[in-house]
């Protein structure tokens, strides 16, 4: 089996962006053919942690 892991920037939400763009919408209907197809896709999301001073 295949595997893509994808780690996605920290953001507000999920999609780190309030405005859904074409090329997300994109990139989710071929992540979705591709889980179809035998695919395991891990997305991630890069938290950044705050140093206290």
């Amino acid at each position: 089996m295949s595997k893509i892991e994808i780690f996605e920037a920290a953001g507000c939400c999920a999609t780190s962006s309030v405005v859904v763009s074409d090329e997300a919408v994109k990139w989710n209907a071929s992540a979705e053919w591709a889980k179809k197809h035998g695919v395991n896709i891990q997305r991630y999301s890069r938290q950044r942690t705050r140093s206290s001073s």
